[in-house]
């Protein structure tokens, strides 16, 4: 069994025992708007801001993690003692996405309020969520690019699945601040808690974990 897949509504899960990969491909449809003082998109740069986006959400999430198997199945036993890389595709669609992302075009320098809704399987971004954030918090500087912070939500980085934005005063991580769900760029393991849960799912006697993250 080389291939095998999970779909859920918010990704598509693909795991590839030849290879060692699980690929996470999320599928993303569309709505762009334009805000105050900004001009109309053009196809052109509505491709380049895709391509942009998924550039930096693929620098901080793509190949950065390893899960292992184990367990009774004649699957885990085909995996034992190996680590499988966690890739990272974001897609385009015209249609049929496991979200909908509303990308509003301002002025360089203007931001707007980005943030994603778990429950409706909408993003909300803007064309400054590209440029990176800087900041200070208990003695620590952070920087982090805002569509990879959004991204990790999509991820299932929600309070739905246990825990949303570690910036917040209510957090249990709110002084890990390098966190790239609070204010940093860095992965930690509780990130791909959903991932986990939802590979813990594909196949009985078959269980899976962390390995390492980097």
């Amino acid at each position: 069994m080389a291939h095998l897949t999970r779909e859920t509504d918010r990704m598509t899960i693909n795991l590839d025992t030849r290879q060692g990969i699980i690929l996470v491909r999320q599928r993303w449809f569309y709505n762009w708007i334009v805000g105050p003082g900004a001009t109309p998109w053009t196809q052109g740069q509505r491709r380049a801001y895709h391509a942009r986006f998924e550039a930096a959400i693929l620098r901080s999430w793509n190949n950065r993690a390893t899960i292992r198997a184990s367990g009774t199945s004649d699957l885990a036993r085909g995996m034992a003692g190996r680590s499988f890389s966690v890739r990272i595709d974001v897609q385009w669609v015209l249609g049929h996405g496991h979200w909908t992302v509303t990308v509003k075009k301002l002025p360089v320098g203007v931001f707007d309020v980005s943030k994603v809704n778990w429950a409706q399987r909408r993003i909300w971004l803007d064309t400054n969520d590209l440029t990176a954030r800087h900041f200070a918090r208990g003695g620590v500087r952070t920087r982090q690019v805002p569509v990879a912070h959004e991204f990790g939500h999509s991820f299932g980085n929600v309070p739905q699945r246990g825990h949303g934005d570690e910036y917040r005063a209510d957090s249990q991580y709110r002084r890990d601040v390098r966190s790239i769900i609070n204010v940093g760029d860095t992965l930690r393991p509780r990130h791909f808690d959903h991932l986990i849960s939802e590979l813990n799912q594909m196949t009985p006697g078959t269980r899976f974990v962390m390995d390492t993250v980097r």
